[in-house]
């Protein structure tokens, strides 16, 4: 449903828009002397603010609003199913698979649980924050695996052996450098709100978008820090000017964190010394 702020949203990112374009000198680029608003993700398609009738112009999420995002910025509609099926989704089962290895899931996982030469698929549930256990699952195991594991567990609690290993192997998978890349499209829809087409149309962030475009191929450096103990609250950019070989914006989104150029400063990607791992001789922005 749009609402007003959304309408509100489209108009003053055209008006900005257009004010960039005149200045760069490429406002003729427009169609007409309507307002257009241009996609800040694939820079390639340009909307009037009657595509929200139409649906191409979507509202973004920031994080996905699977990851407790919140709208903040206008995409096309594009934009933003790809992203939803390519990174956002491994970000999710990312964070899922986290969430329950540290005890803050309320659901349980599939997964093999292997001893010996036998495996079986179980469901596993956490008891506490500490421990779980494990129940076979009829329904998607073959019969006889599920006896020879029960004799074979029965054998060894009867005879108290310890001279055994297993294995747990949780059946959900994600792809690491998919989710990463949602993070990185994450950070660089807040830097868009924040600070508009000036910062996003600067040459230092076309890596970004390319990989946005070619999910077959992850391209980009190591752009993003986790946190474990960080506070999935906490929404802020910080910008990193001492050393100046670490020179960047660092957009924090709960326990994570990932490292940007800086506004109208010469270093790209590859000009960046190393990452830092803290905050120290940061200013907080206070986006939030």
């Amino acid at each position: 449903m749009v609402k007003p702020k959304h309408i509100e949203w489209f108009y003053r990112g055209a008006r900005t828009l257009r004010a960039v374009a005149r200045e760069r000198g490429f406002e003729d680029a427009f169609p007409s002397d309507e307002d257009w608003y241009l996609c800040p993700l694939c820079v390639d398609v340009l909307l009037t603010v009657e595509e929200f009738a139409t649906e191409q112009l979507s509202v973004e999420h920031v994080p996905p609003e699977a990851l407790g995002g919140n709208e903040l910025v206008l995409t096309c509609k594009r934009c933003n199913n790809d992203a939803g099926r390519h990174f956002d989704a491994e970000a999710r089962k990312q964070q899922r698979l986290r969430q329950f290895l540290s005890g803050n899931s309320q659901q349980s996982e599939t997964a093999t649980f292997t001893v010996g030469d036998i495996a079986t698929r179980v469901e596993i549930h956490l008891a506490g924050q500490t421990g779980m256990f494990l129940m076979g699952v009829p329904k998607i195991n073959n019969p006889a695996d599920l006896e020879r594991m029960e004799e074979h567990m029965r054998m060894l609690s009867e005879t108290r052996s310890t001279d055994f290993r297993f294995t747990v192997t949780p059946q959900l998978r994600y792809f690491a450098d998919r989710a990463r890349v949602s993070w990185i499209r994450t950070a660089y829809l807040a830097a868009v709100a924040l600070f508009g087409w000036k910062y996003i149309l600067q040459p230092a962030l076309q890596p970004i978008r390319e990989q946005l475009m070619n999910p077959s191929a992850i391209t980009l450096p190591l752009l993003s820090v986790y946190d474990p103990n960080g506070d999935t609250g906490r929404h802020e950019i910080w910008a990193i000017k001492q050393p100046t070989e670490h020179r960047s914006l660092l957009v924090i989104s709960g326990q994570q964190g990932v490292f940007l150029p800086v506004p109208n400063d010469p270093l790209d990607f590859r000009g960046f010394g190393g990452w830092p791992q803290h905050g120290a001789g940061a200013r907080d922005l206070g986006v939030s």
